[in-house]
């Protein structure tokens, strides 16, 4: 009973990246607790919370080259109604 979402981000070509950068929104009611990335291979990435001051979580991963990424809110804070990323930046 808590809310969740996702977004996904396609590209026309493939794209290399092996790290990414998070934001929350820095609102002070909704805050993601953890989440996951899903490649189009189907492979996935954990993460954990952000961090709520503002910075970005930093996650590096295998590169993998890809044509769309799908960014998946699996956990808020309580009195989230409204998760959402501030900011989503992908890196070779």
């Amino acid at each position: 009973d808590q809310p969740t979402g996702s977004i996904t981000l396609t590209w026309d070509q493939p794209l290399g990246i092996g790290s990414a950068k998070l934001w929350d929104r820095v609102d002070g009611t909704d805050h993601i607790t953890s989440g996951r990335m899903v490649f189009d291979d189907g492979s996935t990435v954990d993460f954990g919370e952000l961090p709520q001051d503002g910075n970005p979580l930093v996650l590096n991963f295998t590169p993998r080259t890809v044509r769309w990424i799908r960014f998946e809110i699996l956990t808020v804070s309580d009195g989230t109604l409204h998760p959402g990323f501030a900011e989503i930046c992908l890196f070779q």
